[in-house]
């Protein structure tokens, strides 16, 4: 299942943020989650940020782990709080 626990503080921080121009994306490494599934995510949960899969290797590049991970990065991609 995808984790709803980082949601609402996600949530927040973006509301915070985004008028600073600061981007806010989210994306699932797992191969078992589907479009569909992260659809009802974000509307279930209110998610305001762009949602998808992983295609990219993002996560593995920012050596995430399989619990879920919040990553803070600048625009060179060096991370500064990795929290999970």
């Amino acid at each position: 299942t995808i984790c709803r626990y980082y949601a609402l503080p996600l949530r927040k921080l973006h509301e915070e943020f985004a008028s600073q121009g600061i981007e806010f994306q989210g994306v699932f490494p797992n191969a078992r989650s589907t479009r569909q599934q992260i659809r009802d995510f974000k509307a279930k949960y209110e998610i305001p940020f762009e949602l998808g899969l992983d295609f990219e290797s993002k996560a593995r590049k920012l050596n995430a782990s399989v619990t879920p991970d919040v990553f803070i990065l600048d625009q060179t991609i060096k991370y500064y709080i990795q929290a999970g």
